[in-house]
């Protein structure tokens, strides 16, 4: 069994990010108090994203709370929680329009799975998101095991994400390459 992750190992999430980012910059320039040129800005919106990112995965928020932080945090504490979800919800449709496998990844898949090797998925984030960008890139028929961090609890690098998904798989710990 050979186990994947998702976002900069399968999906060019560091492209889709800074792309979708861009893109929210040149529609929403005038919401923000400063100028920012484009490097500036996607700095800012990487360490915001990394910071508010950690605090989800230790479960000091929810996957919402650390979109809604995100937003204000870049925009201004005075948001609504709605204006932070619109907000968000325009950026997610900039960074899934952008969203596309590195060119190496479907011909590596297809190898893998011509010799005879099981796939999966491990993966820090929300099911739901990590599932919808499997099927937008279409990969996801190539694995047999998907798992979650917000499925199971607990997030890379604890061995609780790892023991869920050998046991998902029905293989043994010494039987799986990450």
């Amino acid at each position: 069994m050979i186990f994947f992750d998702i976002d900069c190992t399968l999906l060019n999430h560091e492209q889709a990010e800074e792309l979708g980012a861009i893109e929210f910059l040149k529609n929403n320039w005038e919401e923000f108090n400063y100028t920012f040129h484009a490097n500036e800005f996607i700095t800012l919106w990487n360490n915001l994203s990394k910071k508010y990112f950690e605090k989800y995965l230790a479960k000091e928020l929810s996957f919402l709370e650390q979109r809604r932080m995100r937003m204000k945090d870049l925009l201004g504490s005075h948001l609504s929680n709605d204006q932070a979800d619109k907000k968000f919800n325009e950026y997610v449709k900039y960074y899934k329009k952008n969203w596309s496998v590195y060119e190496d990844v479907i011909p590596c898949l297809e190898k893998l799975k011509k010799q005879g090797f099981q796939l999966g998925i491990i993966t820090n984030g929300d099911n739901d998101q990590q599932i919808e960008k499997l099927k937008t890139i279409n990969i996801h028929n190539y694995f047999d095991c998907i798992v979650t961090s917000s499925k199971v609890g607990a997030s890379k690098p604890n061995s609780r994400i790892f023991l869920e998904a050998c046991n998902q798989a029905i293989v043994k710990v010494e039987n799986v390459t990450i």
